[in-house]
């Protein structure tokens, strides 16, 4: 019930749903992309539009992290210090192999968006960011886009066999229920 109301209210949405997943990829990345996979497997999204929307919404999402570090006075001040604090045990690995360490962030929850902010910070040019960047990017979509698009097969699997407990269940609470009465009538007329 609560996954066909999910499923008709983002429906309902129509095109806002497409804005939700563009903002979605600025912000967070990895949880937007798995369920986006996992919505475009079950209709909610067309192939096409979806990846479209997803690979701008992480390009452009990307670059406003790494601006965001290239333009330290746009930050606020604790978000400064704890993107310093959290990254900065790897400036040196970032400056001599940007390349590998953009990689691995990508693939760690959370760390990418740091390292991208860190990036900039540390003034590394942005041609060495993003052409180090695209792998990583396009096995990171295809890599999470997968697993969330795969997850979809096997909720329609599960959804058959879910249908089919509900309705053993409601079978076998039937039979209970007559057999309950049957007994029950069967000792009243033997008492």
């Amino acid at each position: 019930m609560t996954a066909s109301l999910l499923f008709t209210s983002l429906t309902a949405l129509g095109p806002i749903s497409y804005i939700i997943v563009f903002l979605g990829m600025i912000l967070e990345g990895d949880i937007v992309l798995f369920t986006t996979a996992f919505l475009t497997k079950q209709g909610l999204f067309d192939s096409g539009d979806i990846i479209f929307t997803v690979i701008t919404g992480v390009l452009l999402g990307d670059y406003l992290w790494f601006w965001a570090g290239a333009h330290p006075n746009f930050l606020p001040a604790f978000l400064k210090r704890w993107v310093t604090s959290v990254s900065e045990p790897f400036d040196e690995h970032l400056k001599q192999s940007p390349a590998y360490t953009i990689f691995i962030s990508k693939f760690t929850y959370g760390f990418n968006k740091i390292i991208l902010v860190r990036a900039g910070m540390l003034n590394i040019p942005i041609q060495s960011v993003i052409k180090n960047y695209l792998l990583s990017l396009i096995l990171w979509m295809l890599i999470i886009g997968s697993i969330g698009y795969f997850a979809g097969f096997s909720f329609i699997l599960i959804k058959k066999y879910v249908r089919f407990a509900e309705i053993t269940l409601f079978a076998s609470l039937a039979i209970f229920i007559i057999a309950w009465k049957l007994i029950s009538r069967r000792a009243k007329k033997r008492l």
